[in-house]
């Protein structure tokens, strides 16, 4: 475990007029070193994202392709269904249909990518290298 004293802090860190400036050397310095002995955190250098782009072959991406194509013609057949059946006295209900499944799907979306977030790991079992 890496400690860093106040003085680091009060060295690396930026003064209070130029916080909306970029980051100075010293601090792209001190996360350099931060990362050099704590190993990386995050991004492209992680062992979990280098095993993960390990998995992704030619065959995932047909998956992601036949999905984003069978998505967008379910889209497509909802859409005519719609139009076609459309009547004046029902636009109420389909207004609050739409606003329902909107809302509906955020919370479940949000909800599996915060769980993911959270537990998530690569080193999980069943589901690790398939879902996150």
């Amino acid at each position: 475990m890496v400690f860093i004293t106040d003085d680091d802090v009060a060295h690396y860190s930026m003064q209070e007029e130029t916080a909306k400036c970029a980051p100075t050397v010293e601090a792209a310095d001190l996360r350099q070193v931060l990362e050099k002995e704590t190993g990386s955190r995050w991004g492209p250098q992680h062992s979990g994202a280098k095993e993960l782009a390990s998995l992704y072959s030619t065959g995932k991406r047909r998956q992601e392709i036949a999905c984003v194509i069978s998505a967008s013609a379910l889209i497509a057949v909802n859409f005519y269904f719609i139009v076609f059946y459309f009547r004046r006295s029902n636009w109420m209900s389909i207004v609050l249909s739409a606003v329902g499944g909107i809302t509906t799907a955020d919370l479940a979306s949000g909800l599996t990518h915060w769980a993911a977030d959270s537990w998530g790991s690569v080193d999980m079992p069943v589901l690790g290298k398939v879902r996150v």
